[in-house]
């Protein structure tokens, strides 16, 4: 029955009723339950955070860290915390929607004090601005329209100095319901006006496994 449907209707009929089904998903997703969900699971950060990826995203932030004199970071997005194992920060506060995430970084990270884990929103109201607010691997997977604006004013408001965001930037729906590119640039020139994009440092691992690149925004206010 299915492969007579599908050859009895249309074309542009499949693509608008897959258009609908995709925007429905994307309505009732929950990207934060999502991921505390993958985390209580036994699930990681995702293939970025490991291998060659990871290395690479290291080697860019640990040299722009040391160039720039950077003495504090926070990481909006913080994972369960094995890209961060790569990095070689000072002061370092990460944030993650996802408790579990947070309690596995506490425990991993619990005989540096250096770093500090504390589960985002709730951790925003005692956290002070830093020198430099990451956000890496993190912009495609807010599918919820008022999470991105949302996130995107905290990463910016928080920073003294810098903001690095490693991302796609072109827009792009998927099947899958926890993904979504967007060209994030656009709205970060019209909403957010006291930082300047300064750099694109493109990947040169671009493949299958990412798109992303890195877009680096000096304070200019």
């Amino acid at each position: 029955m299915a492969q007579m449907l599908k050859r009895i209707i249309p074309p542009p009929i499949k693509n608008t009723v897959k258009s609908l089904l995709q925007q429905l998903r994307r309505f009732f997703f929950n990207s934060n339950s999502y991921w505390e969900q993958r985390y209580q699971a036994g699930g990681n950060s995702g293939i970025g955070s490991y291998g060659k990826l990871a290395q690479y995203k290291a080697d860019v932030l640990n040299s722009f860290v040391q160039r720039q004199g950077i003495t504090t970071v926070i990481e909006f997005g913080c994972g369960d915390g094995h890209q961060l194992a790569y990095y070689q920060f000072s002061d370092y506060i990460g944030l993650d929607v996802s408790k579990t995430a947070i309690a596995a970084c506490q425990e991993k990270f619990h005989q540096d004090h250096r770093k500090k884990f504390l589960l985002y929103n709730k951790g925003l109201q005692d956290l002070e601005p830093a020198d430099l607010t990451l956000s890496i691997d993190v912009l495609f997977h807010l599918v919820e329209d008022r999470v991105f604006k949302s996130y995107l004013q905290d990463l910016f408001s928080y920073s003294e100095k810098y903001v690095i965001i490693y991302s796609t930037n072109f827009d792009r729906i998927y099947d899958s319901p926890h993904q979504i590119d967007r060209k994030f640039t656009d709205y970060i020139g019209q909403e957010i006006t006291n930082f300047t994009l300064e750099e694109i440092i493109s990947n040169p691992h671009k493949g299958k496994d990412t798109m992303s690149d890195f877009y680096v925004y000096v304070r200019v206010v």
